[in-house]
């Protein structure tokens, strides 16, 4: 379970309601880049990585979580696996395991577990050194961005195993389609829009506030403004968009009571990745509201009997 899930819940929803704002949910910039194949969210969150990492080689101060994809080739297999008690005291070692996510495929996509954690892991790797060397790149090619593209595919088809325990069978491959329409979308982001001299967080969470709700993290945080990519090709807000963007003003607001060093977030806004267009709004259309400071506050408090008892997830 996670901040989306939560908010999916019925009585969670008909709470943050009121707060929804009352606007305009069209955008008129134009579609620019049509989906090449129906692998619209492996697609969309490939295009996470891609655009995190060119913000990345054009804001060399901006800060980096690690990638979800770097926790999974430990998911799918492990020599050895290191047992600690409570205290953190290492009890002992235990066998090489790992878990069996091909074994309903087609037998001629059969892998098994040691193998597949091996090529994930080197998936992870060779993505890790395309990007150290990508960022120091003043002036990419096009074979240089079209190579690094193929890498952001890789990774997104690695993040459904830590989100859902899914793995498709052609996880080190990407298709050229999928890796053009990468590189169309790439050509027509804003980024006077998306960068700020002084302060980017990419692929941020919201550190201890996050697993107050199972786990949370949004695409950027930049300068005052917090950013959720979306690549769908309708061009709309969703009452889920919006109600997830509350979600992520919320857990900033807390972090920030936490920890000042946490930037304060005035403004929110969904980047919509095949339109080349940012919307946003600012946070005073939430906080503006006489019902606000109730409705943060039970939403914690609902947070908190919830995720008492289940485990915790990004996003």
């Amino acid at each position: 379970m996670s901040l989306t899930s939560f908010l999916d819940m019925p009585d969670v929803m008909a709470k943050v309601k009121p707060l929804r704002p009352k606007l305009a949910r069209k955008i008129t910039q134009p579609l620019k880049v049509e989906p090449r194949s129906n692998h619209y969210s492996l697609v969309g969150t490939a295009f996470d990585y891609l655009l995190r990492f060119e913000l990345q080689r054009q804001s060399p101060h901006a800060l980096s979580e690690e990638w979800i994809a770097e926790y999974v080739p430990d998911m799918l297999w492990q020599e050895t696996h290191t047992v600690t008690d409570k205290d953190g005291i290492i009890l002992g070692d235990v066998g090489a395991h790992g878990f069996d996510l091909l074994k309903h495929v087609a037998p001629e996509f059969y892998m098994p577990p040691k193998e597949v954690g091996e090529r994930a892991r080197r998936s992870v790797a060779e993505a890790k050194a395309a990007v150290a060397e990508y960022v120091k790149n003043k002036t990419p090619t096009h074979t240089a961005q079209t190579d690094l593209a193929a890498h952001a595919i890789r990774l997104a088809k690695l993040d459904p195993v830590f989100r859902a325990g899914r793995l498709d069978p052609r996880f080190d491959q990407a298709d050229a389609e999928d890796v053009q329409d990468l590189i169309e979308m790439l050509a027509i982001v804003p980024f006077n829009e998306l960068l700020h001299p002084k302060l980017m967080l990419l692929n941020p969470n919201f550190q201890e506030t996050s697993q107050l709700v199972g786990g949370g993290d949004t695409d950027l945080i930049t300068g005052d403004l917090l950013v959720d990519f979306k690549a769908t090709k309708t061009g709309e807000m969703r009452v889920s968009d919006l109600d997830q963007l509350l979600g992520y003003f919320l857990l900033a607001r807390k972090q920030r009571q936490v920890d000042s060093a946490f930037p304060p977030i005035n403004r929110l806004g969904l980047y919509f990745c095949r339109h080349g267009y940012l919307w946003s709004l600012p946070a005073s259309v939430w906080t503006d509201r006489s019902e606000f400071l109730e409705i943060e506050q039970w939403f914690f408090k609902r947070a908190t009997e919830t995720f008492s008892t289940v485990g915790v997830r990004k996003k």
